[in-house]
């Protein structure tokens, strides 16, 4: 995840393509628990802490 550093958008538009992938892979998942797999992390704090803050942005 180096090449990403500094570069939220790109990562996301990276994460986009496999979240696609996986929704047609995985189609008894529900696309709010994908979503929550791919999108959510990159905002989790770098200490390990899990809280409402570390959520995009309007969410």
């Amino acid at each position: 995840m180096a090449e990403f550093a500094g570069a939220r958008v790109s990562l996301m538009l990276y994460l986009s393509r496999f979240f696609v992938e996986a929704c047609v892979d995985m189609p008894t998942t529900t696309s709010g628990t994908l979503y929550r797999r791919f999108f959510t992390w990159p905002y989790e704090p770098s200490d390990g802490r899990h809280s409402n803050e570390s959520a995009p942005p309007g969410r």
